[in-house]
C-alpha cells in the first residue's frame, strides 16, 4: 500500500474487497476515509484488486450541482452494472464526491438526500451490482442522520483509518508544499484536501 493503514484499517480494507468479490448484487457499502488523496489511493488499490479477481471497476463522480444518481447512471454508467444488460459482466461501482453535496447549501443538501431517501428503490431496480461510496466521516454522519431511509439499505460501512504516523507526514508535505502536486493549490484547497 502506498500510504500505510493502521492495523483496523487494513482489517477494514480486506473485509470490504472479500465483500465486494463474495457479492454479485445490488449493495450499498461505505468506505470511509477522511483525507482526499488517501481515499483515491485506496480506491485505486481496491480497483487494481477486484480487477485481478476478474471484477470490472467503474467510477461515478458527484458534486454539488451533479449528484442525481438515478439521473446519472444511465447516462454515465456502463450497461453491464445495469439490469437487463446482454452481457453478464461481474462488476461493482464506485462512487466519489458526494461530501461536495452534502457540503453545499442547504437547499441543495437537502435535495441530494431528498433524493437518495426517495429513490432507493429506483437505484436497486436499475443497478445490477454493488455501490461503493467513498466519503470522509463527517460526510457519513450527516448522511445517516439526513439519509435514514438510503442508509437502513447500507450493507455495509468500512472505516479506512491510515496510520497516524502517515497523516501526519501527508498533512505536512501539504502545508508546507514539499511535494510538487501541492505546489499549485491555495492555502484554503490544501487545508480542504487535508480535511476531506
Amino acid at each position: 500500500m502506498a500510504t500505510e493503514l493502521s492495523v483496523k484499517g487494513k482489517n477494514e480494507f480486506e473485509d470490504l474487497s472479500r465483500a465486494l468479490e463474495w457479492s454479485d448484487e445490488f449493495a450499498i457499502y461505505f468506505a470511509v476515509i477522511n483525507p482526499t488523496l488517501i481515499r483515491k489511493q485506496m480506491a485505486d488499490e481496491l480497483k487494481g484488486s477486484l480487477e485481478k479477481a476478474k471484477i470490472k471497476v467503474h467510477s461515478l463522480e458527484l458534486n454539488s450541482s451533479y449528484f442525481d444518481l438515478v439521473s446519472i447512471i444511465p447516462e454515465k454508467v456502463p450497461s453491464y452494472c445495469l439490469r437487463g444488460a446482454e452481457t453478464v459482466i461481474r462488476s461493482v461501482l464506485f462512487i466519489f464526491g458526494a461530501e461536495e453535496a452534502i457540503a453545499a447549501d442547504v437547499d441543495t443538501r437537502r435535495l441530494f438526500f431528498d433524493c437518495l431517501n426517495w429513490q432507493r428503490d429506483k437505484l436497486r431496480e436499475n443497478i445490477a451490482c454493488p455501490l461503493v461510496i467513498w466519503l470522509p466521516e463527517f460526510a457519513l454522519r450527516i448522511l445517516a442522520l439526513e439519509a435514514p431511509d438510503f442508509w437502513a439499505w447500507r450493507s455495509g460501512v468500512y472505516y479506512l483509518e491510515p496510520e497516524p504516523v502517515g497523516t501526519l507526514k501527508d498533512a505536512k508535505e501539504l502545508l508546507m508544499g514539499v511535494t510538487s502536486e501541492y505546489d499549485v493549490l491555495t492555502y484554503q484547497e490544501k487545508i480542504k484536501n487535508l480535511f476531506c
